[in-house]
């Protein structure tokens, strides 16, 4: 067995006529694209061709979260809850979230607390749909007094 190439596991196994499974435990050892190859050497064979398989396996890492802070000081019990969870996040403000799609594409959610619409950068508008619905990303709103309906966002994408 092969992982990325390189030897991750080698066992003698007796094969019977027909289908046959071999289960091969493997360690994730980082994440992303992962490639395995599994190849057999049999002592006879007339069919080479199926004597070897690949499969490319996603390994997710754990969460990440961007938390976009409107307010100074709102929702500063958020991030201690994600540490508490295990989960890796960062702040940023409304000026400075990215507008780059592969960019936010490395947060697994987005989370704006107490934003305004007119706070965020104008491509916004247009990135954060995208990053829903186009990459299955996670948005969470957590409300206040600047946003919701008095954060200007009736009527937006």
């Amino acid at each position: 067995m092969l992982g990325d190439n390189k030897p991750i596991s080698e066992q003698d196994v007796a094969l019977q006529p027909g289908s046959n499974q071999i289960t091969v435990t493997v360690p994730a050892v980082a994440a992303g694209i992962q490639r395995y190859r599994a190849e057999i050497t049999p002592q006879s064979d007339a069919r080479a061709e199926n004597n070897a398989a690949e499969a490319l396996v996603r390994v997710d890492g754990p969460p990440h979260v961007l938390e976009v802070i409107g307010t100074p000081g709102v929702g500063a019990n958020l991030g201690p809850a994600l540490k508490a969870a295990k989960v890796k996040f960062e702040r940023t403000t409304p000026a400075d979230l990215p507008t780059d799609l592969s960019v936010l594409s490395t947060y697994d959610a987005i989370v704006l607390i107490d934003v305004p619409a007119q706070a965020l950068p104008p491509q916004a508008q247009t990135v954060l749909p995208a990053y829903v619905h186009d990459l299955g990303k996670g948005l969470i709103m957590i409300g206040g007094d600047q946003s919701f309906g008095l954060g200007g966002y009736a009527k937006t994408p």
